[in-house]
């Protein structure tokens, strides 16, 4: 067995399955190490189990609803988190392929250790060698922890050991009003529990647009989520009995509130420690490992992907890193990653996404920038489903009306985005996705109604009116 490769792969998280994968493809001798177990944080921890429980608190919403379609009331029986749990476990496993599948793409050893740079050409792994022309980072995160007074004493979960519960907690506080904060919470609303959400931002999701997340906002409170925003955590305590003591100020103002659980989704960490990247003159902080345009970091034989480097701590992004970095390494053409062109979704109900510039953005790229805007209510399909609460808002840049970013709030807001990240990377006109055929009556509709908005405001100019009298007195033929 081969201790020398032309390229060697740390981490075997979304990033470093999708680069180590097309860089066998391209003919280059592959190795991945991963500390852990292939599929890293997404699957296990992440995404993939994160989605199970969403889809089972749906599932218990949607049964709820049932009198709003006509349909006799379903009696709610309390959760066994431990079922939930077992439905959770189902999900990874299906997903879970194993080191054979990265075999069969043709990467050529995959081990499982802790490595550690030696020099700029060779790592460690548990005592063994391995030498390469190439490396690259894919180490990912982990939640991180506040500077909190009195944690230690007190029993926490993090968006991992959330889904080891043995049973849902009747009182739940979630300090962080991001994606995993705002998920969680509308998820253990939904299944049960009572949960306060607080966070030190105006409002739910700060990196979002905030007219939606009102929306959203008034979604939560509907479902009896109780909303703090503006409000920091000073210190926490543990009772007696086990309860805990969050002693926030919010405003100005003292408050303390109860919970029998505490949860903390207030960021991410960088897994950058014990790597011997000082070795090799990799550059880090406390946001991540510093990379160029081209993901490569200081040292120049080494690449980062992915939650490591801070820029984009999303699977998707880190994917689409990896294909960059691959085609870069295995193919010598550079692929320089556009951070302009970020797409995330949160997956609340309604769900979130955006791809590309908000309006303040486009204002300082572009000269002229529209806003076109359409509310869920406006959409047949939103009334047949009665699921009204959500907005869709364009931006569109220049006279011709080129798609420069999109925000959804909607149901299937992640799949529905899809349309818009190809017209923001492919520069397509406003009018090109307004006149391409959509399926009635599908949530697609909310896209193409969307874009049709910035026509119908011309039909209500009357200088444009008047324009389109003279051309329709030119062409029109058939008059007598």
């Amino acid at each position: 067995m081969t201790d020398r490769f032309d390229v060697i792969v740390i981490g075997g998280g979304s990033a470093g399955l999708v680069s180590s994968g097309i860089l066998a493809g391209l003919g280059a001798r592959v190795a991945v190490v991963e500390k852990d177990d292939l599929g890293g944080e997404c699957l296990f921890t992440g995404c993939v189990p994160s989605k199970a429980l969403i889809a089972a608190a749906a599932s218990r919403h949607a049964a709820g609803r049932a009198p709003d379609h006509g349909l006799p009331p379903v009696e709610m029986k309390a959760v066994d988190f431990r079922s939930v749990r077992a439905a959770i476990g189902e999900a990874i496993d299906a997903v879970y392929s194993g080191p054979e599948a990265l075999l069969e793409e043709g990467v050529e050893e995959v081990l499982i250790g802790r490595p550690r740079f030696v020099d700029t050409g060779s790592i460690d792994v548990e005592g063994r060698r391995l030498r390469a022309r190439r490396f690259v980072l894919c180490t990912g995160s982990r939640p991180r922890l506040p500077d909190l007074p009195g944690l230690d004493g007190v029993p926490f979960l993090t968006s991992r050991s959330v889904l080891e519960l043995d049973r849902l907690p009747d009182r739940l506080a979630i300090v962080g009003t991001g994606p995993v904060g705002c998920e969680m919470a509308q998820v253990f609303r939904r299944l049960g529990s009572r949960v306060t959400l607080l966070g030190r931002s105006t409002g739910l999701l700060p990196r979002d647009d905030p007219e939606l997340t009102q929306l959203l906002l008034e979604q939560f409170l509907e479902e009896g989520i109780v909303v703090l925003p503006e409000t920091e955590a000073a210190e926490v305590s543990q009772g007696a009995r086990g309860e805990i003591a969050i002693h926030a100020r919010r405003r100005g103002e003292d408050m303390r509130i109860q919970a029998d659980a505490l949860l903390l989704a207030v960021g991410r960490s960088p897994n950058v420690e014990d790597l011997g990247l000082e070795r090799v003159g990799v550059e880090y902080g406390p946001g991540g490992i510093t990379v160029d345009r081209h993901l490569r970091t200081t040292a120049r034989n080494v690449w980062a992907l992915g939650d490591v480097t801070g820029l984009t701590p999303f699977s998707h992004m880190a994917e689409a890193q990896a294909r960059a970095v691959a085609r870069h390494i295995g193919l010598g053409i550079p692929a320089s990653f556009d951070l302009g062109q970020r797409v995330w979704g949160t997956f609340t109900d309604p769900e979130l996404a955006r791809v590309g510039l908000d309006e303040e953005s486009a204002r300082r790229v572009h000269r002229r920038v529209e806003v076109l805007r359409l509310d869920l209510s406006e959409i047949d399909r939103a009334q047949a489903d009665k699921r009204l609460r959500g907005r869709a808002k364009i931006v569109v840049a220049g006279w011709r009306g080129k798609v420069v970013g999109a925000h959804l709030l909607a149901p299937h807001a992640g799949e529905l985005i899809q349309e818009w990240i190809l017209a923001c990377r492919h520069g397509l006109r406003i009018d090109q996705v307004s006149n391409a055929v959509h399926v009635y009556p599908s949530w697609s509709m909310l896209n193409q109604r969307a874009a049709d908005t910035r026509f119908r405001g011309w039909g209500r100019s009357p200088r444009w009116r008047g324009w389109a009298r003279r051309i329709h007195a030119w062409t029109s033929p058939l008059r007598r």
